[in-house]
């Protein structure tokens, strides 16, 4: 449990931007609690985003939120849950007890219903985040070269691994139609993605990152490119946490390479 006490600043969320303290002071955030859920991983390929302390793997980080909901008037009490619900969807969630860190939810809802008699009632709210279970920076670490053969070596600062999104601007003027990426410790490649037939003139960003949910998307132009990624290919560009390791970029022609780091967080 997380409560606000005398002399530390008040229980926060920010969820897509907006402050559950700002749909209304009859709101009032009192608790907080963090849920995860573990599973045995099943044998075969890793699931993108498991990691695997102790034989097991997190499948899921649910928030929950205890709101405190006051108004005298029964239509009052019912627009105030509406609200609460409508802010408690998808998006991107920050907390106050993790500054520098947001949760990517996938889903929301809020538990309980306010009562017709009683002014006072205690709801719920649960966040849940499946596609990646982690909280995770909010400001990646950048590193940047202007090479058709870049090499970063870096630390990452997640204590649940880290992953890579990477950005390539062809600097030629011929096309570049491939590009290789990898993470590695030591000469063991962790992960990597090898992107084919593409069709990059000069100046046309490609980029690999994720979206909202923290799926992985890779496009070029704007345009997805999916479709050009071997099929041997791995799920993200993956990193562990707390070991000097090695994101190399290999595009087909000199390009600015940026690489961000984001790290996860039990």
């Amino acid at each position: 449990m997380r409560q606000g006490r005398q002399g530390q600043p008040a229980l926060d969320a920010v969820l897509s931007g907006t402050s559950i303290h700002a749909l209304d002071s009859r709101l009032t955030l009192t608790d907080a609690q963090e849920v995860p859920s573990w599973e045995t991983p099943v044998s075969g390929r890793a699931v993108p985003h498991g990691q695997f302390p102790s034989g097991l793997r997190r499948r899921q980080l649910e928030i929950r939120l205890t709101v405190h909901l006051k108004a005298w008037d029964a239509g009052e009490r019912g627009r105030l849950y509406q609200a609460l619900c409508r802010w408690a969807g998808p998006g991107t969630l920050s907390v106050s007890w993790r500054p520098g860190q947001v949760l990517q939810v996938d889903c929301g809802y809020v538990e309980g219903l306010p009562s017709l008699s009683a002014w006072t009632k205690t709801l719920t709210v649960r966040l849940c985040a499946h596609l990646c279970p982690f909280f995770l920076d909010a400001e990646g670490e950048v590193h940047t070269e202007l090479t058709d053969d870049a090499v970063f070596t870096l630390t990452p600062k997640g204590t649940a691994g880290a992953r890579a999104e990477v950005t390539v601007v062809n600097q030629e003027t011929r096309e570049m139609t491939e590009v290789y990426m990898e993470t590695l410790e030591g000469d063991t490649r962790q992960s990597f993605l090898f992107l084919t037939g593409l069709h990059l003139r000069s100046g046309v960003q490609l980029d690999a990152k994720y979206d909202a949910f923290g799926l992985l998307t890779i496009t070029a132009g704007g345009q997805s490119v999916l479709a050009h990624r071997s099929p041997d290919s791995s799920d993200e560009l993956r990193l562990e946490s707390g070991r000097e390791q090695t994101v190399h970029i290999l595009p087909e022609r000199k390009s600015r390479v940026e690489v961000r780091i984001f790290g996860l967080y039990w």
